[in-house]
């Protein structure tokens, strides 16, 4: 198996990268903007059946959200993923 500097397998690195960006368009979900509601629900669906079928969805879903909102959506789950990994070395320097 190959791992990464975490000692995390990819499997486990790309879908801990699936829920940090879920979790970041939960965020952004707003009254009326149906196309993050089905993005999340795709993702999550992704997440429950990693099949490329649900994959291809929740990319498709994803990228039907407008370019500006994506943007933020990234930047929200990047930064938790930074934050997550300061938290996970806390310390152990």
């Amino acid at each position: 198996m190959n791992n990464n500097r975490h000692g995390i397998g990819a499997a486990e690195d790309t879908r801990r990268a699936m829920e940090l960006l879920t979790e970041a368009v939960v965020r952004e979900m707003r009254p009326g903007v149906l196309e993050l509601r089905l993005a999340a629900r795709m993702l999550r669906d992704a997440l429950d059946d990693p099949t490329p079928g649900a994959l291809a969805l929740a990319t498709r879903a994803f990228n039907a959200i407008d370019a500006d909102t994506r943007r933020r959506i990234h930047d929200s789950a990047l930064l938790a993923a930074i934050g997550a990994d300061a938290l996970n070395n806390w310390g152990k320097q």
